[in-house]
């Protein structure tokens, strides 16, 4: 379940949430955040059909009339549709981590899934032939017994290099961790399949690269994230330019945004 969202640092200035407060003042404001909040968890690809005008505004917190707030949000440009078929105004542009939750989720249970059938058949290949793991335990004639043969000594295994060490999603575990696993191996393996392959090299640019986009507060996630889902072969900072503040909890986002709003 996805647990926070995106607002842009450039939210109280923009002329669709001033327009939101003339109408409905700074509780219609704090109750389109709520919106955005639930729907972060409960519906993160942004899609409200199948909700009415009464259960959207109950799920936004507003408590004055349901048609009112939601049309108002319509004159706005900040819902689209008609009753029972809303959907969030550009939802997956801004919010395109919360929006691919969903694919995260089930590429990781299909990843542990895979995992654990793995372990299965190890399992079932010990227990095949319990008779012979135990013949020479069971053996009750020391005559019969053989000569046990000297085991000689291991020759030392070289520590591998980082390089050598893979992971079966085709991440390194050299990888910073501020880089999520997952956004790379999704990345990894888009490039794969549009027949562009990374190398070892580009693979440490690509880190360099990414940890630039980070100083300038682009999270990396969600950096990748964008560029599998436009099969780019390399990243670029979020669309509009704006830094990905998915880090920040929502209770914390919406905390400061009521503290901003507040009023006396």
């Amino acid at each position: 379940m996805n647990k926070d969202i995106r607002v842009s640092t450039a939210f109280p200035r923009h002329p669709k949430r001033k327009l939101l407060q003339e109408k409905l003042g700074y509780k219609g404001v704090l109750a389109l955040i709520d919106l955005w909040c639930w729907a972060g968890e409960v519906r993160p690809t942004g899609d409200l059909s199948g909700l009415s005008n009464k259960l959207i505004a109950d799920f936004a917190g507003w408590k004055g009339n349901a048609l009112l707030f939601t049309q108002t949000l319509i004159d706005c440009g900040l819902i689209e549709g008609d009753d029972n078929n809303y959907r969030l105004h550009d939802w997956e542009k801004h919010n395109g981590y919360a929006a691919h939750a969903e694919v995260r989720s089930e590429r990781a249970r299909r990843g542990a899934a895979a995992k654990w059938r793995g372990k299965g058949d190890a399992n079932e290949m010990l227990q095949a032939s319990p008779k012979h793991a135990t013949s020479n335990a069971l053996s009750t004639n020391k005559h019969d017994a053989p000569t046990p043969t000297p085991t000689p000594t291991p020759t030392p295994t070289p520590a591998p290099t980082l390089k050598d060490i893979k992971t079966k999603n085709n991440v390194d575990v050299s990888l910073p961790g501020w880089i999520p696993t997952e956004a790379w191996a999704g990345f990894i393996e888009m490039r794969g399949k549009i027949k562009r392959p990374i190398t070892s090299r580009a693979k440490e640019l690509l880190v360099k690269k990414l940890e630039a986009l980070r100083a300038q507060g682009h999270e990396p996630g969600a950096v990748l994230d964008q560029s599998t889902e436009h099969s780019w072969q390399t990243v670029y900072a979020l669309k509009g330019g704006e830094p990905n503040g998915r880090d920040e909890k929502t209770s914390r986002t919406l905390r400061a945004a009521k503290e901003f709003l507040g009023e006396g």
